[in-house]
Order: C-alpha cells, then sequence, then structure tokens
C-alpha cells in the first residue's frame, strides 16, 4: 500500500451503499489502526525552509521527522533576566500538526569571541564566552527556563545543543574541547531536570550533531586524524550524555559529483568510533544545484554542488546505497535511523544574499517547478516506506470501529511521534457520482487532520480548523470501486489525545467545496 504500511482486511461484501444526494453516509467500514516504530525502520524528513511543513506532506506525504527550526539564546533574552518567547515555538507547533516528530535546536554558546565568522548566541549583555561565570550561570538558567517552555508547548522532541560545533565553535585546542564537552554535559544534566522537575522526562531526547569532513579536519577539529584515529574522550563524553548521535554533511567529491562514497564514508566514521552504539540521526544532508544556474560557478569547496541532473544521480545513489549499507548485517549495522534532505525549496537565504550556493539546495524550485531530484527522493521514500524491512513503524493492533462510529460514540485517537500513533482506516465503495463526495470527521475537541486518499494523494486541515471538518476527495476516488481513506489526528503538542465521533461521506449536489 502507498501510504506505507500493509494491510490485510477482509471485506465479506462490497454492496454499493444506497447513497442519496445531499445526505451523508457512513463510509463503508472503519478500521482503527495502532503503529508504533519499527526496529529496522528509517525515517526520512526535509529542513521545510521552517513554515513550508503542509507542503511538504502534500508532496511526499506525512514524514515521521522533520528539521524544524535554529533558535539563539540572544533572541530570547533580549533584556537581562526576562525571556520573550513570542513566536518561537510556531514552526515546531506547526510539524507537530504535521505529524511529523521535532528535532529542534538551541545555540547557547556560539561565540565570536571563538569564531568570529560563525553565529553568536550570547545576548550583548553578558561576557562573550561560556566559561566566564556570569554567562555561565545566566545560560544554565535559560536552558532550564527554554526546556520546561519548549516541551509546555511542544510535548515530545528531540532537542540539539549548539550544533554542528566543528563549524561554529572550532574546537581546535585542548581547552576549546575541554570548554564544549563541559558545558554540554551540564547543559544535557540541567535539561533532565529541567524535563523532570514538570514530569516531562520522557519526552525530552538530546542529541549532539557533528559535521564537516574528518578525513580532512579530524586532527585539527576533534585531536586525532581520520586514518587510524583514536576516539577522544572529549566527544565521547559528548555523545555518552545524549540519547542519540547527529551527523550534518554536506561533503561529496568534485571529480564525480553523484557519487554517494563520501558521504557514506563519513557517516561510517562518526558511526565506528563515536556513536557508542546509540541511534544515528543525519539531520542534514544536501547537494545545491547552483552550477545548473551559474555554470562558472567554483566545483570545488565544503558542500556539495552541480547541476540538477547531478542532484538527482546523487539522491538516487546515497538513499539506496545508504539502505543497503544499513542493513542489520551491513557495515552501519541498522544504527542510522534517519535521513533529512536540506532542503525542500530553494530559497535566497536571509543574511547570505550573497552567497549563490546557499540558494539551490532544494528539490523544489523557487517558482514552485520540481527539479527531476523530487520525483527520485519521493520514490525512493515511498519504496522504503513499503518494505518491511525499512518503513518507520508497523501496525501492532487493529479494530473494526465502524458501529460505534456509527452510532456517534467517540473512538479514542493518539498521535504520540511521527513513528508512534492510531490513524483510522477507511474502506468505501465510489459511486459514480465520485467528484460531489466530501469527507466529513467530526471530532471531540479541536485538532487537526491529515487525510491519504487511496494510498498517494495526501490532504491536511492545518490552519483550517472545524467541526465537523469537511474535506473534498471526490477528485481523488475511483469510481465504482473500492477505495481507501487514511486518517490521522495530530495537534501541536505530542502525545496528542483526540477523539473520533463520526466519519462520513456526503454526496452534494453541485460542485464539491
Amino acid at each position: 500500500m502507498k501510504s506505507g504500511f500493509a494491510y490485510a482486511f477482509v471485506v465479506a461484501s462490497l454492496t454499493a451503499l444506497p447513497i442519496l444526494y445531499g445526505q451523508a453516509k457512513d463510509v463503508w467500514r472503519v478500521t482503527k489502526c495502532h503503529a508504533v516504530e519499527n526496529p529496522t525502520g528509517m525515517q526520512f524528513g526535509f529542513w521545510a525552509n521552517y513554515h513550508l511543513m503542509p507542503e511538504v506532506l502534500r508532496d511526499f506525504g506525512r514524514q515521521p521527522i522533520g528539521r524544524v527550526a535554529f533558535t539563539k539564546w540572544a533572541m530570547i533574552e533580549k533584556e537581562k533576566g526576562t525571556y520573550t518567547w513570542g513566536n518561537h515555538f510556531n514552526d515546531y507547533e506547526l510539524a507537530h500538526k504535521c505529524g511529523s516528530t521535532v528535532i529542534a535546536n538551541l545555540n547557547v554558546i556560539f561565540s565570536r569571541e571563538v569564531n568570529p565568522k560563525a553565529t553568536h548566541a550570547i545576548p550583548d549583555f553578558y561576557p562573550p564566552r561560556i566559561s566566564r561565570p556570569e554567562t555561565r550561570q545566566a545560560a544554565e538558567r535559560f536552558v532550564y527556563a527554554y526546556v520546561q517552555e519548549l516541551l509546555r508547548r511542544v510535548g515530545k522532541v528531540i532537542l540539539v545543543f549548539d550544533y554542528e560545533l566543528m563549524w561554529h565553535y572550532l574546537p581546535k585546542t585542548p581547552a576549546i574541547r575541554r570548554e564544549y564537552r563541559d558545558w554540554y554535559v551540564a547543559a544535557c544534566g540541567i535539561a533532565r531536570r529541567a524535563a523532570a522537575d514538570i514530569g516531562m522526562a520522557d519526552h525530552l531526547k538530546l542529541m549532539p550533531i557533528v559535521c564537516g569532513d574528518p578525513f580532512t579536519s579530524a586532527e585539527t577539529l576533534i585531536g586525532s586524524p581520520a586514518e587510524g584515529h583514536v576516539p577522544q574522550q572529549w566527544l565521547l563524553d559528548v555523545v555518552k550524555a545524549s540519547d542519540y548521535l547527529g551527523i550534518d554533511t554536506y561533503a561529496y567529491d568534485p571529480k564525480d559529483p553523484s557519487s554517494p562514497e563520501t558521504t557514506l564514508r563519513i557517516i561510517q566514521f562518526w558511526k565506528d568510533h563515536y556513536s557508542l552504539g546509540k541511534p544515528i540521526y543525519v539531520p542534514e544532508n544536501g547537494f545545491s544545484t547552483v552550477r545548473e544556474v551559474i555554470p562558472s560557478f567554483p566545483q570545488t569547496g565544503h558542500h556539495a554542488r552541480g547541476t540538477e541532473a547531478e542532484q538527482r544521480e546523487y539522491f538516487k545513489n546515497v538513499l539506496d546505497e545508504l539502505i543497503r549499507r544499513n542493513r542489520p548485517d551491513g557495515p552501519l549495522a541498522n544504527q542510522v535511523r534517519c535521513f533529512c534532505i536540506w532542503m525542500y525549496k530553494d530559497q535566497k537565504a536571509k543574511g547570505k544574499e550573497d552567497q549563490p550556493l546557499e540558494h539551490y539546495f532544494g528539490l523544489v524550485r523557487m517558482d514552485g517547478s520540481k527539479k527531476p531530484a523530487w520525483h527520485v527522493v519521493k520514490d525512493r521514500m515511498q519504496k522504503y516506506a513499503d518494505d518491511p524491512a525499512t518503513r518507520p513503524s508497523n501496525i501492532v493492533s487493529e479494530e473494526d470501529v465502524t458501529e460505534r462510529l456509527a452510532s456517534g460514540e467517540a473512538v479514542p485517537m493518539t498521535y504520540s511521534t511521527g513513528t508512534e500513533f492510531d490513524f483510522l482506516h477507511c474502506e468505501y465503495l465510489s459511486p459514480a457520482e465520485k467528484e460531489r463526495a466530501v469527507l466529513s470527521v467530526e471530532t471531540a475537541r479541536e485538532g487537526e487532520l491529515i487525510v491519504c486518499v487511496n494510498g498517494e494523494h495526501w490532504l491536511t486541515t492545518v490552519g483550517k480548523y472545524a467541526n465537523p471538518c469537511r474535506i473534498a476527495i471526490g477528485e481523488h476516488l475511483k469510481p465504482d470501486e473500492q477505495n481507501t481513506v487514511d486518517i490521522w489526528f495530530t495537534g501541536a503538542i505530542f502525545p496528542f489525545r483526540q477523539g473520533a465521533k463520526r466519519v462520513r461521506i456526503d454526496i452534494l449536489p453541485g460542485t464539491a467545496p
């Protein structure tokens, strides 16, 4: 089935329902399904340009994971001792409404005193170094408050502290490495205590993100060359304090841009030396098509770049080879559990207008048209979502709730994470007048719906809540044939709990809204 699960429903007969124009009729059969994370599965996702999660959902379907936003301490503590949360959690809430587990990011200690070219996260009224006592104490207070606010606003989340430390914090000296290690380990302890103090310890997972190409920089930035590498204790301590290991990688072979070997070699290095057997997430990997637009743009550099055709071949190769090597008996030993593509759509990056490389990492062009890689990625994501070995979730229970919904009894539905959730699987024999079919769903409380018609047409109500919610589905139905409609119930806070009270099909006179 194209929506990523294999179903084994048995329907005794498929006699057409007697549907009258203007009247609502219950769908043929509704089954409540409960899914949990597949222990060998792969989660795919995107950087969705902050606010484009609904567009990603419509294009690629419900994704289990999402790389969402970048928050700096200085963005929130604008006055000493005062935290202004504003809209800093809106994108996280949007990702949850679209069904994705959030990878959130909080930059606290990055300082231009350490790296003049990197982001500066410390508020200007504190000394610009985390080793200064006043700054350290203020940072610890901030992390405690931030984690509690984050959990209250969005619930279950994966939180990254000070991402891509190899670039932003340049750990070139033993002193800088110790400074980062000491801060990160302490921050993890503070975050876990903050979560426990509000009874949400099980809602928080922590992850560092390493970056760069260790085969060119490990000796300088870690402390030992990649070849014959000796794992360094400071970085092992960072991973030990975490739940997962995150890897951002954009390195590539300029002589063969479509080859996945550089990316996979880097993932293998981090897995072998620093994963400590923990799950590995790849929150960012991308390929810029800048040379499609500017053919003279330099071929060499730290970030993969080339033409649209080369981007297409790169993603085809890297996704297929990653899955092959990540089998339980492969060299990656099934530790890689997530792969996110940077990014969904080309954009003129704010503050990087003079850096054209950054503008063309998307699978969708700025005008909304699709690059060749869009089709390859969609095909691969569907292929591996349909494979029992690699699909992100497995259905573990099924319950026929047709009669309960027909009587108006609320059926409890929970959406805990992007890989653990309930959903309704509806089977419906479409009438000839399918164009006028409207799905009508009544719920017990305000929330969002994600709908998949016949395993391939994705719809969402995000930002359009009504009760009952009415969604035109007729154009996606097959007349006088059995159709399927899958419905997920989501909200801003995970786990989200809903009551499904009625699921019906309206056949309306005239044109469906």
